[in-house]
């Protein structure tokens, strides 16, 4: 097999001796001992090792002290010693494979029904591994230096069959998770019952630095984030806003953008809005039964992850597309061409995207008569259209007007993506001095400035 990390390139391990620089191998062996533990060896002999320090390492066949001729007659032999060829000092080259299959989530599900139940097939190439070492820690490989090394925080891998690769992949089972609830509960129907329920603006009055400072505060910036321990936090909502507007404007963009760039998340806040309307409001049996039946889906709508556009096909590239049966509108004559419900190039501006917390912050700032120009609006209602502004999907539905406006969506995102990588470096959270500094310093006057600086009505 090739081991390779998240973005496809090789990874490299050091030689025993640190003298000697990071070596890239090309082919590995994956050797199953048989009591659960693997190792992995290059076709020429060499093993890898976990270093107490964290660090992997290859040890040569002349510093473990045993054969390693596989190719021998008696290596294919039923009485091969397997046990002989994995000796292994104190278990630094082994690793527990630990595996996590999307049909482990329909066994827990006793209600699903058999067409919300993962293929088998499906289930078993996407699933997701752990190589967890005797001692506790987690292979891993880094996708900037591309090194493997092992770790304290659990990481994925994800083994292709096909191609013979296996592939540290930034997924994890909560995104999967959250994905897969996002294809099996976002129909045109539900997006309907959405915009309903919350486009007419009934969760309060609350300005954005309030939003900022008292509800943002208690939301981590990365809602998938695996952490060491208990004692080390994500960075909050509050600091992803900020540092992503910092981004915006070292990069020498508009004070709009910058403003978008704070803005672009906020929609997670509606969770504690909608939490206290609930409290403090009578609302009648059915508007209970169906403001639960929302609640209820197991779908955290207010995460900004990425979006299509529903009441038409979905592109076969979309995020996560093995999900995609479970989406009862695949079925359904009106919802399933390029056009679906649709007129040809009627423009996003006309379309309905899945419901997530960007989608309500667009309809929102607009509903409050904010005067952010419309390229930034573009900017915070389609930058998680990656299938749009990355790949060239629907064609069919875009116009003129979408067409001018597809780079600066697409850098707007690439920007923000950039501010949110560094944001789960272990950065810390920013202090509330910093942030009534940045805010009282500069941001309260780009938001009196396009009309969103007072209380909004959310």
């Amino acid at each position: 097999i090739r081991i390779l990390e998240s973005k496809g390139t090789r990874v490299s391990v050091l030689p025993s001796s640190s003298s000697l620089p990071p070596r890239r191998l090309d082919h590995w062996l994956m050797l199953d001992d048989g009591d659960g533990y693997i190792q992995f060896r290059t076709t020429q002999g060499h093993q890898m090792r976990a270093e107490p320090d964290g660090r992997v390492s290859v040890l040569s066949p002349e510093e473990e002290g045993y054969d390693t001729d596989y190719g021998s007659e008696d290596s294919h032999s039923e009485s091969y010693d397997s046990k002989k060829r994995m000796n292994d000092t104190e278990g630094w080259c082994q690793f527990k494979l630990c595996r996590m299959s999307d049909s482990d989530y329909d066994s827990e599900d006793s209600s699903a029904s058999n067409d919300a139940i993962v293929p088998a097939p499906v289930a078993q190439r996407k699933e997701l591994w752990m190589l967890l070492t005797k001692h506790g820690t987690y292979l891993t490989a880094d996708p900037t230096t591309h090194a493997l090394s092992s770790t304290k925080i659990p990481s994925f891998w994800q083994a292709n069959k096909s191609n013979l690769t296996l592939v540290c992949t930034r997924d994890t089972p909560p995104r999967r998770m959250h994905y897969r609830q996002k294809w099996l509960t976002q129909t045109v129907e539900y997006v309907r019952t959405m915009r309903e329920t919350y486009l007419s603006f009934q969760l309060g009055c609350m300005g954005l630095r309030t939003a900022l400072d008292t509800i943002a505060t208690s939301i981590p910036c990365r809602p998938f984030c695996l952490v060491e321990d208990e004692e080390q936090e994500c960075p909050s909502l509050r600091s992803l806003c900020y540092r992503t507007a910092e981004e915006a404007r070292r990069s020498g963009q508009p004070d709009w953008v910058q403003l978008v760039a704070l803005l672009h998340d906020m929609g997670r806040v509606v969770a504690w809005l909608d939490a206290r309307a609930s409290a403090a409001t009578t609302t009648t049996k059915t508007e209970t039964t169906n403001c639960s039946s929302i609640a209820e889906d197991g779908l955290d709508w207010k995460i900004a992850s990425r979006s299509r556009i529903v009441g038409c096909a979905a592109p076969n590239q979309a995020t996560f597309s093995e999900f995609r049966h479970l989406n009862s509108d695949e079925s359904d004559a009106r919802y399933s061409t390029l056009e679906g419900m649709y007129h040809p190039h009627i423009g996003l501006d006309h379309t309905w995207l899945n419901w997530t917390g960007p989608e309500y912050m667009y309809h929102m700032l607009q509903h409050n008569g904010c005067t952010i120009p419309e390229e930034g609006m573009s900017m915070l209602r389609y930058f998680s259209l990656g299938d749009w502004h990355e790949h060239d999907e629907y064609a069919t539905l875009t116009n003129e007007d979408d067409e001018d406006v597809k780079y600066f969506v697409s850098d707007f995102d690439r920007m923000r993506r950039r501010a949110w990588k560094k944001c789960g470096e272990r950065t810390g959270d920013l202090s509330d001095k910093e942030c009534e500094a940045l805010w009282e310093g500069y941001y309260a006057a780009i938001a009196d400035k396009y009309n969103c600086g007072g209380d909004l009505k959310w």
